[in-house]
């Protein structure tokens, strides 16, 4: 059902339901202990889908009891409910007496953390999201709720010059957003440069960014244009704070000892942690945190976006342009029972995999299991290194394969008899049984 709410050209305003199809209902967050008694949010869809609380400069519900973490917990709408879920926070967030990691509350609960209570309200209205109509922002796909109350914000903030932070898990494709955020704006004619701290190092992250009287640096190249931050945490904390200062507006000295001359260039800066966590930690400074955090996207998680995986998988697929080839709706379902722990990335490789191979495994170890026969073992590196698979992903495959044909090796050496395989491998008799059943011998 839509509601009749004046929107933006391009933008719709839809009723959130359950799966169920009952309406979503809103409900009001109100502290009712606690130096912030008084304070109120509501959670009607509106804006951001996860309402964060904690005492770190980028909560929505900004709270300064002191015995609350920086990002306490989160707050959502889900399946008719409100689901609350705890941070990791230091001193936990209890209902009653019970102290929960994550929760679904019907309204009238309290909810504790340090010495603050929140009394949870279920409203009469019930929710209701803007999203854009069209299933994709650029090159950003995606034709879930989640993405399409995304997009009418990136829209806002490719339109104006303010710096950005785009948080997500890693694979979520953070950086595509940031591209098509500077193709959408009015710098699409300008640089779009890519800064990666964990390539520059500690020192070469200072002359990267600010360069030097006789070598410009990124910064300046990207006068008039954009630079995305990958990774912010990655950045020395000296850097950040010159970074910060920058964003202020204040004069920059280079590490050579001249003047930064005037820059306009936009920063979108990218983090997968969690950027409260990392101020705590001492690896992010506030300042730049809160700087970028005034403007701040979450890109949600693949499982978290109903109906993209397979709007995904079939436009990847189309991408690679084999002619009268479909995706199958049998490998497409496949794809949608799996979890996704890498994400979009994790998920075009399996389609690039599957383009490949024809094997459509959603895990990626079991593309190179072979019930039948043990491949070479050159064969297998080749097809590992083909599959071009992150360092760890093609370890742990190279590992499984070996502790599979070892165990099988000695088991054959003695006969079947596990006690003496396990003797002659050096181990104990159940750590020995363990890796056999868990190597599928």
């Amino acid at each position: 059902m839509k509601s009749q709410r004046p929107h933006e050209e391009g933008t719709e305003t839809l009723s959130l339901r359950a799966p169920s199809g009952a309406v979503q209902p809103s409900f009001r967050l109100t502290v009712t202990k606690g130096p912030d008694a008084g304070k109120t949010i509501v959670i009607d869809g509106a804006s951001v889908s996860r309402v964060l609380a904690g005492t770190g400069s980028t909560c929505h519900l900004l709270l300064t009891d002191r015995a609350i973490s920086r990002r306490h917990l989160a707050v959502s709408l889900r399946d008719g409910l409100l689901a609350v879920e705890d941070q990791g926070s230091t001193n936990g967030t209890f209902i009653g007496s019970l102290r929960i990691a994550n929760v679904a509350l019907s309204g009238g609960e309290e909810i504790v953390l340090g010495s603050t209570s929140i009394q949870t309200e279920r409203l009469s209205t019930g929710a209701v999201a803007t999203v854009m109509r069209a299933a994709s922002f650029g090159r950003v796909i995606g034709a879930s709720v989640a993405m399409r109350r995304l997009y009418p914000i990136a829209t806002a903030l490719a339109r104006s010059a303010v710096p950005v932070l785009i948080e997500g898990e890693a694979g979520t494709g953070k950086e595509l957003l940031a591209e098509v955020m500077h193709e959408q704006g009015p710098r699409s004619w300008a640089s779009l440069l890519v800064l990666d701290p964990s390539r520059a190092g500690a020192a070469g992250a200072d002359a990267a960014l600010f360069g030097s009287a006789d070598a410009p640096g990124l910064l300046e190249q990207a006068n008039g244009g954009t630079l995305i931050v990958d990774e912010l945490a990655d950045l020395p904390v000296a850097v950040q704070s010159k970074l910060a200062r920058f964003l202020e507006g204040h004069p920059i000295t280079r590490s050579d000892g001249a003047p930064l001359g005037p820059i306009d260039a936009r920063v979108i800066a990218l983090s997968r942690s969690d950027v409260e966590r990392e101020v705590q930690a001492g690896r992010l400074r506030e300042d730049l945190a809160t700087i970028l955090g005034a403007a701040r996207l979450e890109l949600p998680p693949l499982r978290q976006r109903e109906g993209d995986v397979a709007v995904l998988a079939s436009a990847f697929f189309k991408a690679l342009r084999i002619e009268d080839r479909v995706l199958p709706p049998l490998t497409v379902r496949r794809f949608e029972a799996h979890t996704w722990p890498g994400n979009v990335r994790e998920l075009q490789s399996a389609v690039s995999r599957f383009a490949i191979s024809g094997d459509d495994a959603t895990d990626a170890r079991a593309a190179f299991r072979e019930e039948a026969r043990e491949p070479p073992l050159d064969e297998l590196y080749r097809r590992v290194f083909d599959a071009d698979l992150p360092l760890s992903q093609s370890r742990e495959i190279v590992v499984e394969d070996f502790d599979r044909r070892f165990v099988r090796h000695v088991l054959e050496r003695h006969g079947g008899n596990v006690t003496r395989a396990a003797a002659a491998s050096g181990v104990a008799r159940r750590y020995f049984q363990v890796l056999r059943v868990k190597r599928g011998v």
